[in-house]
């Protein structure tokens, strides 16, 4: 082809560059020889400029090829060429000893097809420019000239069969136009083969299957075969109809990944060239999804769809608001609402059940106590969510184990969790709902025993006060027998707005406890509160309701471990123990605590048991401002106080038989109208009372 050439001085090639120059055209002599052979499956090296030109070839939109690939011989020669011009100082199709550029590329081992011209000088490939120092200038030149264009962007059927392409540039500073510019394009060198279908990578559905493609380039193929490749081995080889384009029939795919290998032969049987396509033959399965209420799953899978076998697929539920998701069954059971399963070659059926949400209406907190068939005392704690999943905690003696789960749509759960001792607890939980009554059981065991658990629902905050909000005094009366601690254990007890209850006492032998629960919503509250260093418990319900003499009633366990080193009760003990209370209001300003008569003695405060030789009644005073004023006292060091903002009463008297100092604590009944405590000291405890002269006190527990 011609070439467009500015014509411009020609400045002398500086030396350094001529002698670069002449090793080009020294390795193009190599080529040319055969002394350097650059085979076609080594990739082209191109420079920035080289990569633009052949990017506007390939990229521009009236481009004619279906593709086009560097070719490593063609851009060797095509460089080569450009470094040539530059050095020599000529810019021709010809170089000055006659040659062309069939001639170089021939020269340079590329096979051209048979009816390109064999002259010297022939060029049916080529294109030139020089002068431009840019890639856009010297293509703005090439697609205004008309032959260059039929070369570049292939408008003849001639130059559409030529596929392969190579790109030179060459900046010489000195030469006579500086920039050099070469483009060579080919059909592909040798023997060409095609496979036209299948494309790569396809999915096919049967073990059989159809090869198409097409033969080309010198020599001629004679022949061509396929044959199936797998991990069952290599097929027999299949004789293809046609060469030039042919298509072959084979079989034998299985399931999964399958190469398919085309050899085109020469008359004598030589491989001329080898192909490979994979694809992957899908065996299809039919999978069947059923839905049943209100939900949905995975988009596309509903219903009946043929799908790959061997291949693992995920699927997720989503109730849609009100339901539940209840579960799949069929070839998966699970309640989880996402399944990844294998399909098998003879399909699946799946079922996806949604069902009226049961759980919702019950939502909250739940707690029970519990005891077990060997004695163990124990106290379940249960967060239930609106979807049928839990939290509980499980507290027994020091041991806390906490433990998570789901019902299932039967409302029926079990779950297990190890503690820090070593200990495996489990628990079967079972939850109803009958028309909105709610109810929540279990069973609980470890090794050697079970339990049996009801829970009751927690009271949930309201925007209203709750109905048992308040401060009350709580007296919690002894259980009679030898080596227990005489006296009334005492608790002051406050419940909040919001129904939250906290409690801060004292047994009688003088142990300190504290307890905080939410109260249920039939107006009661659990207590179980691990006491002597978690070795002892005190458990139980105390029911907040109102009547004659109390406010509050129950009966709680109480048990002490044996300590043979304590000073007091060292055989322990385990007794069950009446509690009862009374709501508290401190009195107003000049108004007592209990109703008394005004005058000297209106009160009397009344020690007993705990070690005393006798009884003591100690005749006081309660002052309108609430002051207790004992004007002879009948034991040493009698002192004594009433708090009226707490509502208990205190003191100290100095033991008759131990000569210790020993305290006292009680709190307040203001429904029974007197005080009931304890007072602990030395190796043993006794009863507290308090009382305006002539009321009876002994505690009234109904």
């Amino acid at each position: 082809m011609q070439a467009t050439a500015p014509t411009s001085p020609a400045p002398v090639l500086p030396t350094l560059l001529f002698k670069a120059v002449r090793l080009l055209i020294l390795i193009l002599a190599l080529i040319e020889s055969g002394l350097i052979f650059t085979p076609a499956s080594e990739a082209a090296e191109v420079n920035s400029q080289e990569q633009a030109i052949f990017n506007l070839v390939q990229g521009e939109p009236r481009q004619n090829r279906a593709s086009l690939e560097l070719d490593p011989i063609l851009c060797a020669v095509a460089q080569a060429k450009a470094a040539d011009m530059a050095a020599r100082g000529y810019f021709a199709h010809v170089d000055p000893n006659g040659r062309g550029a069939n001639t170089l590329v021939r020269n340079a081992g590329y096979v051209l097809p048979a009816n390109y011209s064999t002259a010297l000088g022939a060029n049916n490939i080529e294109s030139l420019a020089a002068g431009y120092a840019t890639v856009n200038g010297v293509w703005n030149d090439w697609m205004n000239s008309a032959p260059h264009r039929m070369h570049l962007l292939a408008e003849s059927d001639f130059f559409a069969a030529q596929t392969s392409i190579g790109v030179g540039f060459v900046n010489a500073p000195g030469s006579e136009f500086q920039y050099y510019w070469v483009v060579i394009t080919a059909p592909p060198s040798g023997p060409q083969l095609t496979i036209t279908s299948p494309e790569s990578g396809t999915d096919v559905n049967d073990s059989f299957v159809t090869v198409t493609g097409t033969t080309g380039g010198e020599p001629t193929a004679a022949a061509v075969q396929v044959r199936v490749e797998n991990t069952n081995g290599e097929g027999p080889w299949v004789a293809a109809d046609g060469v030039a384009a042919w298509t072959a029939n084979v079989d034998g795919l299985i399931a999964g990944a399958n190469t398919l290998r085309v050899q085109t032969l020469a008359a004598d049987g030589t491989v001329l060239r080898d192909g490979v396509r994979n694809i992957h033959y899908a065996v299809l399965s039919p999978l069947t999804i059923n839905v049943t209420g209100e939900g949905r799953i995975t988009r596309g899978f509903a219903g009946t769809t043929m799908r790959e076998a061997a291949a693992s697929y995920t699927v997720t539920a989503t109730a849609k608001p009100g339901s539940l998701f209840a579960g799949w069954t069929g070839g998966v059971t699970t309640l989880a609402r996402t399944i990844t399963f294998t399909l098998p070659e003879g399909g699946l059926t799946l079922d996806a059940r949604f069902i009226p949400n049961p759980f919702a209406a019950g939502v909250g907190a739940y707690s029970g106590l519990f005891t077990s068939t060997d004695g163990t005392r124990g106290a379940l704690s249960v967060s239930l969510n609106r979807n049928g999943g839990f939290t509980a905690r499980l507290r027994i003696g020091s041991e806390k184990v906490a433990l998570k789960g789901r019902f299932d749509a039967a409302g029926a759960a079990q779950v297990s969790a190890t503690s820090k001792s070593g200990a495996t607890y489990t628990l079967a939980l079972h939850y109803t709902n009958d028309a909105g009554e709610i109810a929540l059981s279990g069973t609980i065991s470890s090794a050697g025993w079970s339990a049996d658990v009801t829970l009751d629902a927690l009271s949930k905050p309201s925007p209203t006060q709750h109905p048992n909000a308040g401060r009350y005094t709580l007296v919690i009366a002894p259980s009679e027998g030898p080596d227990m601690p005489a006296g009334d254990s005492i608790a002051i007890v406050g419940v909040s707005k919001t129904g939250t209850a906290s409690v801060a006492g004292a047994l009688a032998d003088g142990t300190p406890f504290t307890a905080r629960g939410r109260l249920t919503d039939n107006g009661t509250l659990q207590v179980f509160v691990p006491v002597y260093r978690r070795e002892g418990l005190v458990t139980g319900t105390l029911n907040f309701r109102t009547q004659a003499v109390s406010d509050i009633d129950g009966t709680l366990s109480w048990s002490r471990p044996a300590q043979p080193e304590a000073a007091t009760f060292p055989a322990g003990f385990a007794i069950e123990v009446a509690a009862v209370g009374s709501r508290y209001t401190a009195p107003a300003n000049n108004q007592p605590i209990v109703p008394v008569s005004s005058g000297v003695n209106n009160t009397s405060l009344g020690l007993s048991d705990g070690g005393l030789a006798a009884p003591v009644v100690q005749p006081t005073t309660l002052t309108p401002s609430n002051m207790l004023t004992i004007s002879a006292p009948t034991v040493s060091g009698l002192t004594a106080m009433i708090n009226t903002r707490r509502g208990d009463f205190s003191g100290k008297f100095v033991h008759p038989q131990t000569g210790t100092v020993t305290t006292i604590r009680g709190v307040i009944l203001q429904k029974q109208g007197a005080g009931f405590g304890f007072f602990a000291g030395g190796s043993d405890a006794g009863y507290a009372t308090f009382a305006p002269t002539g009321v009876q006190t002994a505690l009234i527990a109904e």
